[in-house]
């Protein structure tokens, strides 16, 4: 998430990116308040003053409200659990830094458009902050572009930046368990169910570490770990 003194245009979209016609840093505070307000106006579950939180019910409404629409409601509910961890309330400070993240997400988007389309050739340079290989990002492309349309959605960018970032805490928490920087193979194993492999044979599971482990050294890395995420979630063949 980004922090607070960058300076941000606020614009509508409709599920998908517009572009900003300027930079007005100072209506920033505007568009805070006009969110605050209407953030006043749910009931209070618990808390009061600047830690009152109200029910998780009403963050879509907010995110509406600040621009944000979203068909797939699976994104509401990743951006809500990212802030409250599944928990039933959220106060306004938990909201902000999703409003900025998601403001600073579509401005990015413009600068790379071109005509008003981002070219899904551009995903290496939406993801340089990650430090990807080519290899890897040839398959994040097929999370940010899965219907192969050339072109990136904000609503598609939106979601491969939480698949992304969420695989990604899979592969360090799983380190973190181990106390290892890499993955081995019981390690991997243990993600398994988490990638939608369900009691896979010790033949299959081996299978799945070779395919992943691309050089060979025995463990798998953040980015093989990524990989083998998004070619068990999209079906990409062993041989692509």
């Amino acid at each position: 998430l980004v922090s607070t003194n960058q300076s941000y245009r606020y614009y509508q979209r409709n599920n998908i990116m517009s572009l900003p016609t300027g930079t007005a840093p100072e209506e920033i505070d505007t568009i805070l308040d006009t969110l605050k307000a209407k953030f006043d106006t749910f009931e209070v579950v618990e808390g009061e003053g600047e830690e009152a939180k109200v029910d998780s019910s009403h963050f879509a409404e907010l995110l509406s409200e600040a621009g944000f629409t979203f068909q797939d409601a699976k994104i509401v509910k990743n951006l809500r659990n990212n802030i409250n961890h599944g928990e039933g309330s959220f106060d306004f400070g938990d909201f902000l830094p999703v409003f900025l993240y998601l403001n600073d997400s579509a401005l990015g988007l413009a600068f790379f458009a071109e005509d008003g389309v981002v070219s899904v050739d551009k995903t290496a340079e939406l993801y340089a902050g990650y430090g990807f290989e080519e290899q890897t990002i040839k398959f994040v492309k097929y999370v940010v572009d899965p219907e192969k349309s050339g072109s990136i959605s904000f609503e598609n960018s939106v979601k491969a930046n939480l698949y992304v970032r969420f695989a990604l805490d899979h592969f360090h928490h799983q380190c973190a368990e181990t106390e290892q920087t890499a993955l081995d193979f019981d390690a991997m194993t243990a993600k398994l169910p988490w990638m939608g492999v369900e009691d896979a044979s010790t033949e299959e599971a081996k299978r799945l570490f070779e395919l992943a482990d691309t050089d060979g050294n025995g463990t798998i890395d953040h980015q093989e770990f990524l990989v083998l995420c998004i070619r068990l979630k999209y079906g990409i063949s062993d041989d692509e």
